[in-house]
């Protein structure tokens, strides 16, 4: 599948949360109350049987500097390594950690971001059961995100 890539997004400040929902409670959603009965607090995120969950697997492509990744993405035409998610590629040894209680590697010329920086391509395939209203959550999602969803950009 092709996909192509929005990469200058990162600087622009009005497309900042774009097809994004309001902020509201975080709840995990379940069918029957009878269903959740039976889970406890360390297994309901994983046992709803209205959600799934892509913690796992995933392919992943690292690139040290955008300006080397392509503006089309063709998922057949690309190696892709293989990640576990949640995770950070900074933890899986393709760069050192960036600790930000230190200063930034980068000169701050705020609101910009440097243009040279590195970039990663997560993909993962799945298929959602209940095409009714889908909701994708990213929990935990750090800097910029850019979604796709077969092949069309989504926000």
């Amino acid at each position: 599948m092709k996909y192509n890539i929005k990469k200058l997004l990162i600087n622009n400040f009005d497309v900042y949360e774009e097809n994004k929902l309001a902020g509201r409670s975080y709840f995990i959603p379940y069918s029957d109350k009878a269903i959740l009965a039976e889970k406890n607090a360390l297994n309901e995120r994983f046992g709803s049987d209205m959600v799934t969950v892509l913690s796992g697997e995933w392919s992943f492509k690292y690139y040290k500097l955008i300006s080397r990744m392509p503006s089309i993405i063709d998922t057949q035409a690309i190696t892709f390594d293989t990640v576990m998610v949640p995770s950070v590629w900074q933890r899986t040894g393709y760069e050192p950690p960036c600790y930000l209680n230190t200063r930034y590697e980068f000169p701050m010329r705020l609101p910009n971001v440097p243009e040279e920086m590195s970039a990663g391509v997560y993909v993962k395939k799945f298929t959602i059961k209940d095409k009714t209203n889908p909701i994708i959550t990213f929990l935990g999602v750090c800097s910029s995100l850019t979604l796709y969803v077969n092949g069309e950009y989504v926000g």
